[in-house]
């Protein structure tokens, strides 16, 4: 990986290995002395004044969901009430048995708060999670 100082706060990460890449980016967020690293794709079509910085990927934990919800398009539901939804963990670890909570990755903007809560309706209307 080559790190380039593009400006005062902007770095320009480039690696050699698409995976390298990928992998950085689904392991998101990062920390740099204490502070949230925002990283985006750089388009080279645009100047990096043009990259949007105001959000970020973070992964939201989903706890105490019931096993008949635990299906992906559910966690998309559930990520889309916190931002824009980029990628779900699986529910099932290597031995096959359930994990303790669920993920999903989404990209919310770093400058409003989060929700607190949100209604999910249940599938059978009479209970809600």
């Amino acid at each position: 990986m080559d790190v380039k100082r593009i400006n005062k706060d902007i770095f320009m990460f480039s690696f050699q290995h698409e995976v390298d890449a990928h992998k950085v980016f689904q392991q998101q967020p990062w920390c740099c002395r204490g502070g949230h690293l925002v990283l985006k794709i750089w388009n080279p079509d645009i100047t990096w004044q043009e990259v949007d910085f105001t959000t970020s990927a973070f992964w939201a934990q989903v706890h105490g969901l019931p096993t008949l919800w635990r299906i992906e398009d559910n966690l998309k539901k559930i990520g889309a009430q916190i931002g824009k939804v980029l990628d779900v963990d699986l529910i099932w670890d290597s031995r096959g048995a359930w994990k303790r909570f669920l993920r999903v990755q989404v990209e919310i903007p770093i400058d409003k708060p989060l929700p607190t809560s949100f209604f999910l309706p249940h599938p059978n209307n009479t209970d809600s999670c």
